[in-house]
């Protein structure tokens, strides 16, 4: 049995990469016992010093928390951004002082002016290749991710791709109840400006003169709920769209099952959206666009409307494309929802998982 110590931050925070965790904690195999190690400060605290404290206090009780319980495997995810790379630096160069087994480090997030400018400095770049080859295994999310860090000078036998996955309690006994019979679009993200919802809004302008029947759910948190909810406002749209903040479980199960088109026009650096899985497996045609690990599995016209450019017009043609014909989105709904639940359930996810760790565990026994 692998013994492995997953670090992550606390529940109480809002995002895909804590979910990914609790997902695959839930999901290990009788081969796997794992504990969890809860990182970061309070959510509602900001201060960067109070940030740096928590951090270099994590990496004392880190070191610690290994002696004791002696893990095979310590599995930690960063995103690949300054905050989170200083962050989990610091754990890990704990962890090397200690001489801690074997680190499989699943980085999540993807920016790329963070990894150009490693590139572009002589020593960041030494410091945050030493940071890389310190783990034993990397996991990310996209075949041009791998590509970047192969050329970065990381070894090929590192690094392994995945994708992230949806739970399927999470649709266990929900049924379609919506009332309306006219179309209706579902975005379902934090609402940051380089996720695309004000485009979306935008784009739903252009779209409602022609689709009278169209309607739009936006679910999700974030800096910009109060700019959608004023521009909803503003453009009398309330009876048509509809803000509903963070949903989870149930709530956010219904609002899958009863939209008929996920639009997901981000330009941010994303890895693999959850929710994407999420609604593909609800049995929804998708609109997005070609960022993270999404090119390698959505096809435009089989999976839905991939996006060449998030403009407000091109996300509305996007649409239209599905829309205009009804056969077509009803064999791409139902391919999608064949595909997520054949390669993107939870436990699917998880065997790789486990199988990465197993390769982690050979290559340090080996060397």
């Amino acid at each position: 049995m692998i013994r492995a110590l997953v670090i992550a931050r606390d529940k109480t925070h809002q995002g895909g990469v804590v979910s990914f965790v609790e997902l695959l904690v839930a999901n290990f195999s009788q081969n796997v016992q794992a504990s969890r190690f809860v990182i970061g400060r309070n959510p509602d605290k900001h201060s960067r010093v109070g940030a740096l404290a928590t951090t270099l206090y994590d990496s004392i009780r880190l070191a610690k928390v290994v002696r004791q319980q002696q893990p095979h495997i310590i599995h930690i995810n960063p995103s690949l951004d300054f905050s989170a790379m200083l962050r989990d630096g610091l754990l890990i160069t704990a962890l090397a002082i200690i001489n801690a087994p074997p680190i499989v480090m699943f980085i999540h997030g993807w920016d790329e002016a963070f990894l150009a400018r490693m590139q572009n400095s002589r020593a960041a770049g030494y410091l945050f290749r030493k940071l890389l080859n310190r783990a034993t295994c990397i996991i990310v999310l996209a075949n041009r991710f791998k590509e970047a860090l192969l050329a970065f000078g990381i070894e090929a036998q590192k690094i392994h791709v995945t994708t992230t996955m949806f739970d399927p309690a999470l649709f266990e006994g929900i049924r379609r109840e919506r009332q309306n019979p006219g179309p209706r679009l579902l975005f379902l993200s934090r609402l940051v400006k380089e996720k695309g919802a004000q485009e979306l809004l935008e784009a739903f302008l252009i779209l409602q003169a022609s689709q009278p029947d169209l309607t739009l759910t936006i679910a999700g948190d974030g800096p910009e709920y109060h700019n959608l909810d004023r521009w909803v406002k503003e453009h009398r749209l309330g009876h048509r769209i509809v803000l509903t903040g963070y949903l989870r479980g149930e709530a956010k199960a219904h609002a899958l099952i009863d939209a008929d088109i996920f639009v997901f026009p981000s330009y941010y650096g994303d890895g693999c959206p959850v929710s994407l899985l999420e609604a593909m497996a609800a049995g929804l045609a998708v609109v997005t666009t070609p960022v993270g690990g999404i090119p390698d599995f959505f096809v435009d016209g089989k999976n839905g409307s991939l996006l060449d450019a998030v403009s407000p017009a091109s996300i509305a043609d996007g649409i239209l494309k599905l829309l205009r014909d009804k056969h077509l989105l009803g064999i791409i709904r139902e391919n999608n929802r064949l595909t997520a639940w054949k390669n993107y359930d939870a436990a699917t996810i998880t065997v790789g998982i486990e199988e990465i760790y197993q390769c982690a565990l050979d290559t340090s026994r080996a060397g």
